[in-house]
């Protein structure tokens, strides 16, 4: 396999219908099946590691959402299930026929050296009876697990597999190529940058996810190993589901594109509290907006380019359309009525006001209440400003994470 490969994204969308959305849907109701009379509540042994990340912290939204998305239980070959508790121990965990169960320590991982808020969470990835592991702080080993004695040996430490700017990655998914000594695997790494294009200065929190190729070793005992990158891909949304072929290609499921990683991008400490909105017209100011929700309303606040009076001020709210532009000097359009919502409103119930003459707030009646927009548009775009979410609402979004990461020791 060469050393670096182009990688070409071929993208097939799923779009979904959400005229069937209910919105007094609550929660499923496990239905038993398959000679399945009753579910067990088994308390871990030792509970995972979910750090707490303080209210006024200025974490990005998808960074938030890909952190409560994380599975902390991973299967293992031969049936079962590893965890890494808060010690960052692996643990092995299994159901027994005699409805026992049965967890044993199999490995201790090297604590992170790094800052707590600066870790990922710890991943791993399994290709037969290799296991491939990150500390979520730098370091990569890989393992072999004997699933019939419930052993992990030590294969080496793996070099190479890192993220630019100090990130760290995840581990998504990994293969043994048959008839050779190569391991793929796949990671990502989340990273807040800006575009090195002059006329759009916009920030986002990318996902960064490569190709990684591991020269196993022939002979046994302790190595020190080294990854290659074989291609890597760029998208704004977290990775849900990956998958490597037989012949080296990978699969991804994600809510937006990837690209391939070929524009250039520079870091930045923190992202400004408006971003600029794309726009067809390069010669053009974008706009700059920010929009927050709650379960019935959504609420866009749009900074004007110049000092407007209310009656220069054009919104039409439609069912599925927000049109808004403002006219002397010269007309701007602010929301073009071409681009479909994320979903129904209200246009009776949905308002706007004008402060100061340069603060445009657009205040929009949820058609379905309780349910959440992952985004203002029906869409995907490059570029899409992210919802800003408040301190109280991360607050809850974190109180609810620990509820479905078992924070209490439960699985």
């Amino acid at each position: 396999m060469p050393a670096h490969v182009n990688a070409h994204a071929v993208t097939t969308s799923i779009t979904p219908d959400r005229s069937l959305l209910n919105p007094r849907f609550e929660n499923y109701k496990l239905k038993l099946s398959g000679g399945v009379t009753s579910t067990q509540l088994i308390p871990l042994s030792q509970t995972v590691r979910v750090d707490k990340v303080p209210s006024v912290s200025f974490l990005p939204y998808r960074k938030l959402e890909a952190r409560s998305a994380f599975n902390h239980l991973f299967p293992a070959p031969g049936g079962g299930t590893f965890f890494i508790d808060g010690d960052y121990k692996l643990i092995y965990f299994a159901f027994e026929k005699d409805e026992k169960h049965t967890f044993k320590t199999l490995h201790q991982i090297p604590v992170p050296q790094c800052e707590p808020d600066q870790r990922e969470y710890p991943s791993l990835t399994c290709a037969g009876k290799l296991v491939l592991l990150s500390n979520g702080g730098g370091l990569t080993q890989l393992l072999q697990f004997d699933h019939v004695e419930k052993t992990m040996s030590l294969v080496g430490l793996v070099a190479g597999i890192t993220a630019e700017d100090d990130n760290h990655i995840i581990l998504t998914a990994s293969r043994h190529v048959q008839n050779s000594n190569q391991l793929l695997c796949l990671a990502y790494s989340m990273s807040e940058v800006i575009s090195s294009e002059a006329t759009s200065k916009k920030s986002a929190l990318t996902f960064d996810l490569n190709l990684w190729s591991i020269k196993l070793p022939t002979s046994p005992g302790h190595h020190l190993l080294s990854a290659e990158q074989l291609s890597g891909l760029s998208g704004y949304s977290v990775p849900l589901f990956a998958a490597i072929e037989s012949n080296g290609a990978y699969i991804i499921g994600s809510s937006n594109p990837y690209e391939s990683l070929s524009q250039p991008y520079a870091p930045i400490s923190a992202p400004p509290p408006m971003q600029p909105a794309p726009t067809n017209h390069p010669t053009e100011q974008p706009i700059e907006y920010m929009w927050t929700q709650t379960p019935t309303d959504i609420t866009i606040s749009i900074r004007l380019p110049h000092i407007t009076l209310k009656r220069d001020v054009h919104v039409h709210f439609g069912p599925t359309t927000l049109h808004a532009k403002i006219q002397p000097p010269k007309e701007s359009e602010l929301f073009s009525p071409d681009r479909p919502l994320f979903d129904s409103i209200v246009p009776s119930e949905s308002l706007w006001t004008l402060e100061n003459n340069r603060t445009l707030t657009l205040y929009i009646q949820k058609a379905n209440a309780k349910t959440r927009w992952t985004g203002l548009w029906n869409d995907e775009r490059e570029g899409d400003v992210e919802e800003t979410v408040d301190p109280s609402e991360m607050a809850g979004f974190l109180e609810s994470m620990e509820k479905y990461t078992g924070a209490e020791g439960e699985v």
